[in-house]
């Protein structure tokens, strides 16, 4: 009846956003797309080698290293015209950090992942 219908609906938004919610950065310009080839290829061979699925975490924090300053030097490049392919390059960087950051936070092994130095 219309008193269960009413118990489905969800609850009203709330007129004032929570204080934890935060502004995003500002992103920085786009770079070449010859730049973000190359960034993203070394990003891409420091996850293989550094956060694939049998880790450590000297590898772990090696790659959080090069990671970050992969993104520095995003960040320093020269500003280029927009490209799709720029800015998904630096969100995929920010996502990889924070997929090291993580992988080296956690203490245990869970499923597949497996940090060798935790055996």
């Amino acid at each position: 009846g219309p008193a269960a219908a009413a118990s489905r609906e969800d609850p009203p938004l709330p007129q004032e956003p929570s204080a934890d919610l935060t502004v995003p950065p500002v992103l920085p310009p786009a770079i070449t797309e010859a730049d973000s080839i190359r960034i993203r290829t070394a990003m891409r061979h420091t996850m293989t080698e550094h956060a694939g699925i049998v880790r450590t975490d000297r590898g772990l924090q090696e790659a959080i290293v090069d990671l970050a300053a992969l993104l520095r030097d995003y960040q320093t490049l020269p500003a280029a015209p927009f490209s799709q392919h720029a800015r998904e390059t630096c969100n995929l960087l920010q996502c990889a950090i924070s997929v090291a950051q993580g992988a080296l936070a956690r203490r245990e092994n869970v499923g597949l992942h497996y940090n060798a130095d935790l055996a």
